[in-house]
């Protein structure tokens, strides 16, 4: 036998190896289903309000994560949204002195800031738009509580 020979006798049995291992890991690989997506989720952060889709009564829509939408009781609240929606405030807890959320809240009429800082509120009245400075500690209307007509709250920022 030629040394071309044993080369590619050696060759052709390194391929079956080769080829032999390769069909054991796919058999061991479950197949996908058709309707599956096979694409990557995207990491880019999109700055969605997480859970929003759990409440009826006020959109939240995005933010950066330093202001959110608390439970009143938690002891955790830094401002409260009155509206004429319900009967309770919305209250909301700022985790630093910055951050923002943006939100569409139905006959807005009052914001209360519980921070040591000036926080800002962006109401829509009568299809004007308009920023409002809450000032530190203090209430401040808007809309009906501003004697004006009805308000849609549209962001909260520190």
């Amino acid at each position: 036998m030629s040394a071309v020979n044993r080369r590619l006798i050696g060759l052709a049995a390194g391929i079956g190896a080769a080829l032999a291992i390769v069909a054991g890991v796919a058999a061991g690989v479950p197949a996908m289903a058709a309707d599956e997506d096979p694409a990557p989720q995207s990491l880019v952060e999109d700055f969605a309000y997480p859970g929003a889709e759990r409440y009826t009564d006020i959109k939240l829509i995005r933010g950066d994560g330093k202001i959110m939408l608390v439970d009143c009781g938690a002891g955790r609240t830094s401002a409260e949204v009155w509206s004429y929606t319900r009967p309770e405030p919305f209250c909301f807890e700022f985790l630093g002195d910055t951050g923002y959320v943006a939100l569409e809240l139905a006959e807005a009429y009052g914001v209360r800031n519980y921070e040591n800082f000036v926080m800002s509120a962006k109401v829509t009245v009568d299809d004007v738009t308009k920023t409002v400075e809450v000032p530190e500690d203090d209430w401040k209307g808007v809309g009906v509580g501003n004697s004006e007509n009805q308000a849609v709250l549209l962001e909260l920022r520190a």
